[in-house]
């Protein structure tokens, strides 16, 4: 066979095998190219890109991506860091729903999308017009026409010729403008790593082949591109591509605020429940990891009560959330009765709560529900609830921090041990940074229960497993020192 992106035909050694996305279809493995590093899949039929299949006709798809399937934050931030000043034009060919579309005209462009399948239809008609459901080809109005930014996201893995799908991006880049890609990782794909994200990424059935990071250089460089970079950004590879030189400008804050400004005013105008949940939902989590807390308030107030009136349902309730979540037995029953976002929303309502913001009853019960809901929404569609399966472990060890703001000591540490064991069912092992905050937390709950002795042990573990934080735990070890010998001097005075 050979493979799809280089066209060399090599021994391809067999990496996983995955079933289908559709149930009634078969399973399949895909295989790693010897030559470039690329997967291909060994299916010879994929479901067309525009077919009005189960996906692009299933109302709860729809509603799941809008709510928060889409990745709107992941979608603009490239193009925030090769710059939108003026009135630049912006193409996206495979554009979705629209939103980075939406996005850059609300920033003052020049932004046209295109999008053959119901997404586009759907953008069309309640996001921006600027949004054709139609393939570029079939555009007459956009044919011939050079743009300074072309975009194409999570597109090229879909389709059957790659090489004369990027000379057509090429065809209609500017020749100093810039042409960006993302796609699925290659090089991330390995057994191991967590299921949900696995499965979004090679999409089994869908995806004809994932590039290696090489692979997609190599591809760029051959269609004429003299300039190209292309990044690892975990399960994703994002790539840059001129005639010219370019530049990328990082600045996180700056690129959170237009984006949380942009959610925000697009609510303020969006007639569609879905949109502005999601809309409202998008703000409100960056708002609670920016600090924005009374920012935070605000946003998620405006979202309690859409949630009430579409769902009928009090979003400031985690018990009523939880008993009808946990009553769904499939993803579409899911999205009937409780917003998809619902496991992650939690999350975020507890951080706020657990700010002093009193916007949930009990924030240790926030947390709580919010990691069983995100095994629950796991466990019905591991694939479309990757966000909430990041936030497990996050909202674990904060069940924890909250319950020793609480004085529930025992409690604290036995989940903060099972962060430090870090087995859980269908998800993904806790990263070493969070399994290092949990060790001090429970040097700390250790400390507070009476512990002088065995805190500082686990303090002394810090120290030699992370010597950057062995700043911050002297002091803790210093008081932990006092204690014990505070507790042996009536035996020393005896």
């Amino acid at each position: 066979m050979a493979c799809r992106a280089c066209g060399i035909e090599s021994d391809m050694a067999h990496v996983i095998s995955v079933p289908h996305v559709l149930l009634d279809k078969p399973s399949m493995g895909f295989n790693r190219c010897s030559a470039c590093g690329t997967l291909n899949c060994d299916l010879t039929v994929f479901t067309d890109y525009d077919e009005d299949n189960a996906f692009t006709e299933n109302a709860q798809w729809m509603r799941h991506y809008l709510q928060s399937g889409a990745g709107i934050d992941f979608m603009i931030r490239p193009l925030q860091r090769i710059g939108m000043r003026g009135q630049l034009s912006l193409l996206d060919v495979g554009c979705g729903v629209g939103f980075t579309v939406s996005y850059w005209n609300w920033a003052k462009g020049d932004g046209h999308g295109v999008e053959p399948s119901a997404y586009g239809r759907l953008g069309s008609r309640i996001l921006d017009d600027s949004i054709i459901p139609d393939y570029l080809s079939d555009v007459p109005a956009l044919n011939g026409r050079k743009f300074d930014r072309v975009f194409s996201s999570e597109v090229i893995e879909h389709v059957n010729d790659t090489a004369s799908f990027v000379a057509e991006l090429k065809a209609v880049t500017a020749q100093d403008g810039i042409l960006v890609l993302t796609t699925p990782n290659a090089g991330y794909i390995d057994p191991l790593n967590p299921l949900g994200v696995l499965m979004a990424a090679l999409s089994p059935g869908l995806h004809r082949l994932l590039f290696s990071q090489q692979a997609l250089e190599d591809l760029l460089r051959r269609t004429g591109f003299a300039y190209v970079s292309v990044l690892e950004v975990n399960e994703r590879l994002i790539a840059y591509a001129s005639e010219v030189p370019f530049e990328r400008i990082e600045d996180p804050a700056a690129e959170r605020k237009s984006y949380v400004r942009y959610l925000l005013d697009k609510s303020a105008t969006a007639d569609d429940p879905d949109l502005l949940s999601g809309l409202l939902f998008r703000a409100f989590k960056e708002q609670v990891n920016a600090g924005d807390f009374d920012g935070a308030l605000s946003t998620a107030n405006a979202l309690l009560a859409l949630i009430q009136g579409t769902y009928e349902l009090d979003p400031a309730n985690p018990e009523t959330m939880r008993e009808r979540v946990l009553r769904t037995s499939t993803f579409e029953e899911f999205g009937m009765v409780a917003p998809y976002f619902t496991p992650a929303y939690l999350y975020y309502a507890a951080m706020l709560t657990l700010q002093g913001k009193a916007f949930l009853p009990d924030a240790l019960r926030g947390f709580e529900v919010a990691a069983e809901l995100i095994q629950h929404g796991i466990a019905l569609a591991p694939s479309l609830f990757q966000e909430a399966a990041s936030l497990y472990w996050p909202a674990k060890l904060h069940v924890a921090i909250a319950a020793m703001r609480l004085d529930q000591h025992d409690k604290a540490k036995a989940v903060l041990q099972e962060i430090l064991d870090g087995d859980s069912h269908m998800m993904a092992r806790p990263d070493n940074a969070l399994q290092l905050r949990a060790l001090r937390e429970l040097g700390v709950a250790t400390l507070q229960s009476g512990e002088p002795e065995r805190a500082m042990a686990l303090f002394r573990q810090i120290a030699e497993r992370a010597p950057h934080m062995r700043a911050d735990v002297v002091g803790l070890y210093t008081t932990a020192h006092g204690q014990a010998q505070e507790r042996i001097r009536p035996f020393l005075k005896a």
